[in-house]
């Protein structure tokens, strides 16, 4: 992929419409066939910004880390997450590095979490797991639930549709064509309408 700009508008104007905080991540990369993409993780500063606001840290965390030295960590897992997720979405087998990258960080979680009764997810992070890798951690479990638990099928050449006990929400496909209008564009808008089981 080609060198990629920072975007000049604010990381909260980007729309998080993968359903999965591994289906952004992969789209936070603006249209991967431009011959200039934008990428909206190109400073550490938003590489924080982003994780505040997809929750893959909490304020408390993003005080404690600097996300200086791990960029180039970011996007290789983001390119990797990306070819691994585009080649099970078309039904192809995995690019070995691609597999390898992304075994190596949900191994890396993995060793990081304990037992914790006490918690809502019933694991939690130790003190020494929380730095600017501990996103990417997080973003690997995000990808294994997915291929565990998805029923992936393409409805659009940009729209892929998860479906889910109850829900179908929309994922954004940066790989299938130019993608979405992030910062303030029109979403293409669904046939049918999500719908959720009620409560």
């Amino acid at each position: 992929m080609p060198a990629a700009n920072s975007p000049k508008s604010s990381i909260d104007a980007i729309r998080l419409s993968g359903g999965r905080a591994c289906l952004d991540f992969v789209n936070t990369i603006h249209d991967r066939f431009a011959a200039v993409p934008v990428d909206y993780l190109g400073t550490p500063q938003h590489y924080v910004e982003w994780c505040l606001r997809t929750s893959l840290l909490s304020r408390q965390e993003a005080d404690r880390i600097t996300a200086a030295g791990v960029m180039g960590e970011v996007r290789s897992f983001r390119e990797h997450l990306h070819a691994l997720l585009s080649a099970r979405i078309d039904g192809l087998p995995a690019p070995v590095n691609a597999l390898r990258q992304c075994d190596r960080w949900l191994h890396q979680a993995w060793a990081d979490l304990s037992l914790d009764p006490g918690s809502a997810e019933g694991v939690s992070w130790p003190p020494t797991a929380v730095d600017a890798r501990l996103p990417l951690k997080r973003l690997a479990l995000s990808a294994l639930d997915l291929l565990r638990t998805a029923v992936a099928r393409r409805r659009h050449p940009r729209l892929l549709v998860d479906q889910e006990p109850g829900a179908v929400a929309e994922l954004e496909r940066a790989l299938l064509g130019t993608a979405v209008e992030q910062l303030g564009g029109d979403r293409p808008q669904a046939a049918h309408p999500a719908k959720r089981s009620p409560a």
